[in-house]
């Protein structure tokens, strides 16, 4: 079974109890359930780092120095742990403001996504694998706007995936979940792994 997720993704499922083709109607009932679950409470977070990351681009466009800015990206850091870092990137995508260490700030492969933030003037998640950084993170990019409706900067949020994981492993270890992208690219995978049938001999 597949879902839609959010627009950038779709998850599906397969349960492990049984063999796949004597799944009973109980259990599949039972992982579409859990599958709304996982999508509602993805959609959740994902919602609600989009609010927040709009409710700091407006409080930043107008002129403040980069010291201020370090401290409200540090603040909200240090209180959402699904968070891995926070950013403040130029129109051109280069990191002016992080909460990382300085030499811990890697190039950002998000150039190609600005244009497209810019002109629809609201948040992208990247979807595609190949911009994930280390496969291990998903990011949101929010564009800032001057008082005249200009793109100036954007924010950046980069989720940790282990983070989503431990959530989807803790509500339903039993199933094997896979979160997909609509390329069909592996994002990330949850729950149980599995084993691997043995092939008979001839």
């Amino acid at each position: 079974m597949i879902l839609v997720m959010v627009p950038a993704f779709i998850i599906s499922f397969f349960v492990y109890e049984q063999e796949r083709e004597n799944i009973t109607e109980k259990h599949r009932q039972t992982a579409t359930l859990m599958l709304n679950i996982h999508r509602n409470q993805i959609n959740y977070l994902i919602g609600e780092t989009e609010a927040r990351l709009s409710a700091m681009a407006t409080a930043l466009n107008h002129p403040v120095n980069d010291k201020h800015i370090k401290h409200i990206l540090t603040e909200t850091y240090k209180k959402e742990p699904r968070f891995s870092a926070l950013y403040l990137l130029n129109k051109n995508g280069e990191v002016m403001v992080s909460t990382l260490p300085a030499k811990e700030k890697q190039p950002l492969p998000y150039k190609s996504i600005l244009q497209k933030a810019e002109s629809s003037k609201k948040s992208v998640i990247t979807d595609d694998t190949d911009n994930m950084m280390n496969n291990r993170e998903l990011s949101i990019l929010t564009p800032v706007f001057s008082p005249e409706g200009h793109a100036t900067n954007f924010l950046l949020a980069s989720i940790r995936i282990d983070y989503l994981k431990n959530i989807m492993n803790v509500l339903s270890p039993e199933l094997s979940i896979k979160i997909l992208n609509q390329k069909d690219q592996i994002v990330f995978t949850a729950g149980h792994t599995p084993l691997k049938k043995k092939r008979r001999r001839r």
